[in-house]
This record gives structure tokens, sequence and C-alpha cells, in this order.
């Protein structure tokens, strides 16, 4: 991103309201569509038709100089294959907006204990709990927290979870159908640390589960419970669920379709609730969220009962005051992480040069969620008592932003000819991943030489990493899918990571039920690769449920994740795979043509320290 002047931004929720100098279509006691206006319905109808969309809903809040609530709502579309509308109360998965509500939950178990309310004490020692507790002092003698970065087991604190800086970077394998918070918990000490715990910044779910356990060990009840006590209950969101079961019941849930148009089901099983309840799990509709969006924006309090229910003085440091340094040419603008929330700045200008004719600056706290089946785009911006959140029954659809920037730009009567230009906090640079003829895959430009660490004698296998060679003298290249240098069969079989579980690699030709089964599933869904050498497991994930090793060179792999559908799902019964994000790579340690185990890293998330794997997996049988 490029600057030319160096000019000095110091925002805080207060000076942001200077752009209140542009006029306002806020005023008075609207009329329904004062935000969804006949305008905005056409843009939303073009964005579904343009992306296949088979219906949204949308939700505004407006809170008054003098306090008044004003709530606007509109739905297009159906919910079901059988043409059931969309509706206001129509429920949709949230996926990572979910983590907005954690912070709140957080914050009334704070004030809680500040208060002597707390059900359950602290551990000895331990006075009063904070945002800057330690987790260590929660959980004292590592019997449940403890990591492989010294300096994050030590002082890591709740703070640090919730802003996503333990140095821990989610891996879509990490998290099986089965697990429980405090499985997850315990299987942090196994995983790689990503650079400096407290500088760096990545997407953590697994922290998100973390800070749920500690609310759940303290409040003496589960995550899901008290969040249903204390905060949908008082707010009034009534339908807001995070059990499929419950919601699919109700008859409000809707459907879900992919990028293809095929109907998917539910993306999350009653068995993984608590442990995904944190970071993904909540179900919600427009109606229940505009509720929530009020409440904020109310600091705290119902405005339909006057009462509070979050404790703002505590909950004000999830958002926080910000500022923004615009120095010289690619700088970046640094804003500080907010807890469950994305910061991103706009700013308007006319003509090509926005920066030169910034006429417009906006901080909005933004919210967003997608899984199968489902989209969610939440944004709130204090400053100009707003928020907006849209919800389709999609995955992965770029058109959210589209129509909550014209809602947006239209309330607050910015320039209809006017330039947007987005920022948010920079993330890790990605790899990238090519699929191209015959196999033919882009990776990054590393030699892919892989040495083992070999540990100390009794050490334990979680010790044995693996290390990535770098070539820098080269950029990009492909590598060719080739003949392993071992029979294939020699990498099928079961290997085991005390991170991620155990992983059964099946050749074409194994011969176990297991492996038999696996193999008719991908040759049922058209998956099977003849034209390469390849791998084929099962893999019971909460993101996945099949993963593909293709063979890229020497002993390489890339690691694709699936998720087969055998049977087809909904009325079409033809078989189909849905995609999944989270490539991984692989590269294994053979020695005497035994092979010894894989390591395996995230291609799209190599963070700081990428040189090292994210696991090892022995193999043993």
């Amino acid at each position: 991103m490029f600057f030319c002047p160096v000019v000095l931004f110091v925002l805080t929720l207060a000076l942001c309201s200077l752009s209140s100098s542009h006029p306002s279509r806020l005023f008075g006691t609207p009329e329904p569509g004062w935000a969804i206006t006949p305008a905005i319905s056409l843009l939303t109808q073009k964005v579904l038709a343009e992306w296949g969309i088979h219906g949204s809903a949308v939700g505004v809040v407006h809170l008054t100089d003098t306090g008044q609530v004003e709530t606007d709502l509109g739905s297009w579309g159906t919910m079901s294959e059988d043409g059931k509308p969309v509706s206001v109360d129509t429920l949709f998965s949230i996926g990572t907006s979910s983590k907005s509500f954690l912070p709140a939950a957080m914050a009334i178990l704070i004030d809680d204990f500040a208060r002597g309310r707390n059900n359950t004490p602290l551990p000895s020692g331990l006075d009063v709990l904070t945002w800057d507790t330690r987790i260590r002092e929660l959980f004292p003698g590592h019997s449940e927290w403890a990591l492989q970065n010294p300096n994050a087991q030590a002082n890591a604190t709740i703070r640090d979870a919730l802003e996503q800086r333990v140095g821990i970077q989610s891996n879509p394998l990490f998290f099986g159908r089965e697990d429980k918070p405090l499985d997850v918990v315990m299987r942090l000490r196994h995983l790689v640390p990503l650079g400096d715990s407290r500088t760096f910044t990545s997407v953590s779910h697994e922290t998100y589960t973390l800070a749920a356990h500690i609310i759940t060990t303290f409040s003496g009840m589960p995550y899901t419970q008290f969040a249903q006590e204390r905060i949908f209950s008082p707010v009034g969101m009534s339908a807001t669920t995070f059990s499929g079961t419950a919601a699919t019941r109700s008859g409000l849930l809707s459907e879900g379709w992919n990028e293809h148009g095929r109907r998917v089901p539910h993306w999350l099983p009653d068995t993984a609730e608590e442990v995904m309840a944190g970071s993904h799990g909540l179900i919600s509709s427009a109606h229940d969220l505009t509720k929530w969006i009020a409440v904020l924006l109310k600091h705290g309090v119902n405005p339909g009962t006057n009462e509070s229910v979050l404790p703002w003085s505590v909950l004000v440091e999830t958002l926080g005051s910000r500022h923004v340094v615009l120095l010289e040419p690619s700088d970046y603008i640094e804003i500080p992480n907010p807890m469950g929330w994305r910061d991103t700045m706009y700013f308007y200008g006319y003509d090509d040069d926005i920066v030169s004719n910034i006429i417009v600056v906006k901080w909005a706290a933004e919210s967003y969620g997608s899984e199968p089946g489902a989209r969610t785009h939440i944004v709130l911006s204090p400053s100009d008592k707003l928020g907006v959140v849209i919800l389709m029954n999609g995955h992965m659809i770029p058109g959210t932003p589209t129509v909550i920037h014209k809602i947006i730009e239209d309330l607050l009567d910015l320039p209809s000819n006017a330039s947007r230009l987005e920022t948010s906090i920079p993330q890790p640079l990605s790899w990238t991943h090519i699929a191209q003829e015959d196999a033919i895959d882009l990776v990054d430009s590393t030699s892919l030489n892989v040495t083992e660490k070999v540990p100390e004698d009794n050490s334990p296998p979680e010790q044995r990493l693996m290390t990535i060679n770098t070539r820098t003298e080269t950029s990009w290249y492909s590598l060719h899918a080739g003949k392993p240098f071992v029979p294939l069969e020699q990498f099928a079989g079961q290997y085991v990571s005390p991170a991620f579980g155990t992983l059964t690699l099946c050749a074409p030709n194994s011969s176990s039920d297991e492996c038999a089964a696996v193999i008719r599933d991908f040759a049922t869904c058209g998956e099977l690769r003849w034209n390469m050498p390849a791998l084929y497991a099962a893999w019971p994930g909460v993101f996945v449920s099949h993963l593909r090793w293709e063979h890229i060179g020497n002993n390489a792999w890339s690691v694709v994740p699936l998720t087969l559908y055998p049977d087809g799902f909904g009325r079409d019964r033809t078989p189909f795979t849905d995609s999944t994000k989270g490539e991984q790579v692989a590269k294994c340690v053979v020695r005497e043509d035994h092979v010894l185990g894989c390591g395996l890293w995230d291609a799209d998330q190599p963070g700081p320290n990428a040189t090292v794997a994210d696991a090892w997996f022995t193999k043993f049988a």
C-alpha cells in the first residue's frame, strides 16, 4: 500500500465522529425501508443472482443522538429446496463471527469475580481475574496449560488468547469431530510455535477454544450454557443457539449450498458443538443479531428493558481506542487487533490517487464468518452509531461487502462518485498453490530438501521435527509429479501425531477393509488420481472428511483436504465433492527404503517460522 504525503491520523472512537460533518440521513423516526431502500433491495437481488445464492437476510441498526434504537430488516430468496422464503428470523451459521461473543462472555465472567458473584474460586495465590491474568496462573502445574514456547507458556494472558497472540496458528486438520475442549487445550503443547507469541498475530481458532474452556472452568457451567444464560436470554436473542439439532427442529435453520450449487448439510456435528462454540459454532438470525448490535451501540444496555447486560467498563477493552499512522510509501497501517473483531480503515477520496485526496476516514470493527453453506458479514461503527449484518446461505461469497458498504455509504451520505480504499491488519504472506495440467503444482520457493532433527535418546516422538532448507536463488518453480524413491505401498500404513491424532494412508491396492471403503468413496466421487502416485485417507475432522496425498517430487506430497459426499445430499443423490481450504504440504523421511514418518505444514498459512513443520507423523504400521 502506498501513501504519498506523511500524514498522521490519531483516531479514537470519539475522533472518528468528526466524519459526521457530512450530512446524515438518520434523522427523525424513519419508516421501514429507511436503510434497506428499493435500491439496496435490487442490489442484493443482483448479488444473489450473480453468485447463485439462494437467499439472504440483512439487518441495520442506528442509535440516534437521543439514544433511540432504529432497526431496519430485509430478506430475499429461499431457505430450502422446497422454496420456503427466507425471513428476518431465518437462522444461519455465522462461523467465525461467533468470536465476537466470547470476549463479551469473558467480560461478564471478569465482572462476576470483581463483584464477588463468582461460583468457582480462583486457584490459590490468584486474587483477581482480569484481561491480563496469565493463563498459567489459572491452570498451575502444567496439568492443562503448556506450550512449546516457554515465553508464551509463562506469560500469555487472557487478552493474548482473545487477540490471537499466543504464537499458535490454526491448522484445518487440528479439530476432530469427537474432540472436547479439554482435548484441544491438552494438545496445544504439541503444536509448533510460530515466532514471538506477543508480536505475531495469526488466525488461531484454538485460542478461542482455550478461552471458552476458561469460562467453563471458572463459571461452573459449559460455555454454551453461560452464553445462553448471560448473553442471549438477557439480550432477547430467543432463536440463537449453538445446537444444529435445536436449530433444525425449530424449522428456522436455512439449508445451505456450496459454490457449485450443491446442497450441503449443516457443517458442525453435535459432537463438536462445545469444542467449536467459541470460534465457529453460533447459529443466529438477522433479527437476533440486530438486538446484539443494539446492545453494543448502547454500551451494554438492552434498549428494550433498559437493563445492563454487558459490563461496559470491562467490555470496552475488547474494542478500545484506535490509532493509525500513515507514513512513507509501502508502510502499512498498523492497528491493534481487537478481541473477536477485525479492525478495518476505509479511506474515501476522489480520483485515482485516493490517499492524496482523502475526504473521509472511517474506522469499523468487522466480523466475517464463512462455513459450508453459510456466509456472515457484520460491520460495527461505534463512532457513527451504526451496525449492519448480512447473512447468506452460500459459502465464500465476495458479494457480502458490496451490499454492506453500499448501505453504509448511502446512510452516511458518502460521495457516490468517491473511491473506497480498504485496509486491514497485514497478514503473513500466503503460499500459493495453483493446479495445472497433469498435476503440476506451483508451491513456495523451497527446495523441499528435508533433514530430520534426530532427537536425543528417549525423547518424545513429537520432538522429531522437520526443517526445510530453502533455496533463495530461485523464485517460483514447479514440481512435477513422478515416482517416489520407494514403492508407493511403502508410504501406506498408519501414522500418529500427538497433536493431530492417527492417520491411515491407503494406496489404491491396499487390502484392508478400512482402506477398501476409503478407496471406494474416492472412486465414487471421481477423486482417484490414476495419472499420478497418490495416497488416500479418511480424516474425521470438523472441517474436512478426507485427504488425498498427491506425489509432487522426491518424497514430497501435496495434501489436498476434501469433503466427500458419495451418496450426494438433499434431493440430488449423485456423488459430489466439496473442496476445502487449507492445503497441506508433506515431506517424508525415508531410510533404507523404510518410511520413518512425515512432516506436515499448512501451505496456505506458513507464518514466520515456516521452516519447521506443523506436525510430525511417526509411521508405526
